[in-house]
């Protein structure tokens, strides 16, 4: 299978290598896919994307990398439409949650299908 073929390539749930990357913490993984051209914002069957995942599984460092990448920090996702800072929140992540505020301009504002700010979740 060719590089981009494999970086293009998606699970049954629109899962991509990158999202796998975000996932599981796997930093050098992901910079290498992003180097190749893997898209920082592509959206899975439920709408997340790589920073979302990140986000709820509390990888500060993959979170920078996207950011520094070009990862839209306002992006709605999944049927609640949460955004990253929602599920940074939500899981109790503060350091993603201070860098997302402080370091990237993440819309604290933003509400989800709950009319929920990331304040509230």
């Amino acid at each position: 299978m060719k590089q981009l073929d494999r970086l293009l390539a998606r699970d049954k749930d629109g899962k991509s290598l990158l999202h796998y990357a975000c996932i599981n913490n796997k930093i050098e993984r992901a910079r290498h896919m992003l180097e190749q051209g893997a898209d920082v914002n592509a959206k899975d069957n439920h709408d997340w994307t790589p920073l979302h995942l990140a986000c709820l599984h509390g990888h500060l460092d993959i979170v920078k990398l996207l950011i520094q990448q070009g990862a839209v920090v306002n992006m709605l996702g999944s049927e609640d439409m949460d955004t990253p800072l929602h599920q940074a929140s939500k899981h109790g992540h503060k350091e993603i949650v201070l860098y997302l505020i402080k370091s990237s301009n993440a819309d604290v504002n933003i509400k989800n299908k709950y009319d929920q700010n990331p304040y509230d979740v």
